[in-house]
């Protein structure tokens, strides 16, 4: 055991004399040498914390879809217009395809909206049904008032044909893009 310290230690020593003593001050000497005792001393195995994976959308320039499932990664936007609210969840993206006038048509409507009402939900719902790249989707009524521009809740219809995945378990989404601020 005395040589396992004596190597940890050593090791660290050498560290220290590359880097200069001067430029480690007394009290970080001491703590390194207090956690190189302690990791010795307690033989303790490392394990790995579940470490969030945060993903910027910002600047996106096309629409995007994430699917809300428990993945480890965090999609971050910002939403609301001029509000710029910072929105996450958590989940897997999946971009649409792209269909510009789709992404016009929503951008145009939602702009500078920090709330829906039923009447912009039935709007974007006929939006999505006539066309061919959206017809799977549907404004979630129950998060109606949590949706903005840049950050609309919707559920996902499984049986289109259109679906450009598959093999995802879950009923609900968010459809994002860039923020008009």
């Amino acid at each position: 055991m005395k040589k396992r310290y004596r190597r940890a230690y050593g090791n660290l020593r050498s560290k220290w004399n590359r880097i200069g003593w001067s430029a480690m001050g007394i009290e970080s000497r001491i703590c390194a040498k207090r956690r190189v005792k302690y990791i010795i001393k307690s033989k303790a195995k490392f394990s790995m914390e579940k470490i969030e994976k945060r993903i910027c959308l910002y600047g996106l320039k096309q629409l995007a879809l994430i699917l809300l499932s428990p993945t480890g990664f965090i999609y971050y936007n910002q939403a609301g217009g001029v509000n710029c609210y910072q929105m996450e969840a958590e989940g897997t993206l999946v971009f649409v395809d792209s269909c510009e006038n789709l992404f016009k048509l929503i951008s145009k409507y939602t702009i500078n909206k920090d709330k829906f009402c039923l009447k912009d939900a039935d709007y974007l719902d006929k939006v999505f049904k006539n066309s061919d790249s959206g017809n799977y989707l549907k404004v979630y009524r129950e998060n109606l008032n949590f949706s903005m521009e840049a950050w609309i809740y919707v559920s996902i219809d499984f049986s289109s044909k259109n679906l450009t995945f598959s093999g995802i378990n879950c009923e609900n989404g968010i459809l994002t893009w860039d923020n008009s601020d």
